[in-house]
């Protein structure tokens, strides 16, 4: 799992237990039948990975199909990672062999580009004053390499540094666009309505653009 966790597995309850608001904001929906059908009859056969402050970081699916079935509690493991930026990673890098479209695949890689530089701040700071606290949790695309961020990012797919800056900006555009009401992601509840001042509005009926 990339995480010095704590491989105790214990059984938590399963309404204790939150998603990760990431996660959601990445990855769309799948069907969730064949995962069902096998806990059915096997049970969760891999405990879910979750932070000191009872979000999932691995095992979302494996939750929500926990509640579909009724269950009380599942199996999980305590993650040692302790600030956010750990905790985005590790969901991050659990992700990675996921099976997603292009889309996905952006917004992931606009996230990881925030981790990879947060990690690097984070290293100039131990360097320069050698007191401040650094992360503890190894993360694999988040090692020190030769350059920049969106290289680095790129590497873990496979694809080029200014590849990844093109989709990350398409990313960020749509982020962008969904805070401004322009379109609706609607795996989102409730979708904010745009504000009056939107620059993303469409004149009215008979009235020219300025």
């Amino acid at each position: 799992m990339g995480d010095e966790a704590s491989f105790e597995t214990i059984m938590r309850g399963v309404e204790s237990l939150r998603p990760h608001p990431v996660n959601h904001e990445i990855y769309r929906e799948r069907d969730l039948g064949d995962l069902i059908e096998s806990i059915r009859e096997y049970g969760i056969q891999m405990p879910l990975l979750v932070s000191f402050d009872d979000r999932i970081i691995s095992g979302h699916r494996r939750l929500a199909a926990a509640r579909i079935l009724g269950l009380e509690v599942v199996p999980t493991i305590l993650s040692a990672a302790r600030t956010e930026t750990d905790i985005l990673a590790l969901l991050l890098q659990n992700n990675v062999q996921r099976v997603k479209d292009r889309s996905e695949i952006a917004k992931e890689m606009a996230e990881m580009e925030g981790v990879v530089r947060e990690r690097a701040a984070e290293r100039k700071a131990a360097t320069q004053f050698g007191s401040v606290t650094r992360s503890t949790v190894p993360i694999t695309f988040t090692e020190p390499e030769k350059g920049g961020s969106r290289e680095i990012v790129g590497a873990v797919f496979g694809i080029s540094g200014p590849t990844t800056g093109r989709m990350i900006a398409v990313a960020k555009g749509v982020a962008k666009l969904e805070q401004e009401g322009c379109i609706v992601n609607r795996r989102r509840r409730p979708v904010p309505a745009p504000s009056p001042r939107s620059w993303c509005r469409y004149p009215s009926p008979g009235q020219s653009e300025s």
